[in-house]
């Protein structure tokens, strides 16, 4: 019988991540409310750039409702794309340092220290873009799901709490539990976004951010199971068609 070694116990570590960032979403996403302020974001021509930034992504981080809310009450309708498109080029080239000290769960080919420069460069091109794309999309399919739940907000509204939403790729500057902690992390603050902005209640937001997702992932369960089967999975639906 084998032993439980270190690279099994090494794989449990994003376990961590995820119970971590299960628990963090149940409590922030229930603390009392506190009275309404400029978020950090919203002073940036005051204390600027730099530090609206960080204060915003601690803000939401703390407690991502009454940051949505205080969003929400401000005359700020600016739509922050810097935390869509320069916080994925900021934490990319960690998952090349994280590559070259060994701090992955996957091993993976080690990147070289002649390489390394490069490598970060080209990771934060690509993490930017697939970054933008990935939450246009999210965007629209999040606005179609709150407009059949309720929401009362505008697809501006949605951008602007999509855009906050990807902060939580600053969860990546952990290694081995960050990744992990994001998955439930995100969810979560597009959650507490969409029921302050959009003024519906929680489970309503929950609906609106959670459906599409298991709708895409069943969908692409399906398409693969399909396509290993040689296709024959479609059948059943071409006779319904014709």
């Amino acid at each position: 019988m084998s032993g439980f070694g270190g690279r099994e116990l090494l794989a449990l570590i994003p376990v961590a991540g995820l119970f971590g960032g299960l628990a963090w979403a149940i409590v922030v996403l229930n603390l009392h409310r506190g009275p309404l302020e400029l978020t950090a974001w919203q002073q940036r021509t005051r204390i600027g750039l730099p530090p609206a930034i960080a204060g915003s992504v601690l803000g939401l981080f703390r407690n991502p409702a009454h940051f949505f809310r205080c969003v929400h009450a401000g005359r700020d309708q600016d739509i922050p794309l810097v935390f869509v498109f320069l916080l994925p080029a900021l934490v990319a080239p960690l998952a090349v340092v994280h590559d070259m000290l060994g701090l992955t769960v996957v091993p993976t080919p080690r990147t070289s220290l002649t390489q390394a420069p490069v490598t970060m460069v080209l990771a934060a091109v690509i993490a930017s873009v697939v970054s933008g794309i990935g939450f246009f999309l999210m965007a629209l399919v999040d606005h179609v799901a709150l407009v059949v739940v309720g929401g009362r907000g505008d697809l501006a509204t949605t951008l602007r709490v999509g855009a906050y939403s990807t902060s939580v790729n600053c969860a990546t500057f952990v290694p081995f539990v960050g990744a992990a902690f994001g998955l439930v992390a995100w969810p979560a603050m597009k959650v507490a976004g969409y029921s302050e902005c959009h003024e519906i209640t929680r489970w309503r937001a929950a609906l609106a951010v959670l459906l599409p997702q298991f709708l895409c992932l069943g969908g692409l369960v399906f398409v693969l199971v399909a396509l290993s089967r040689g296709g024959s999975a479609f059948a059943p639906f071409i006779y319904m068609l014709f």
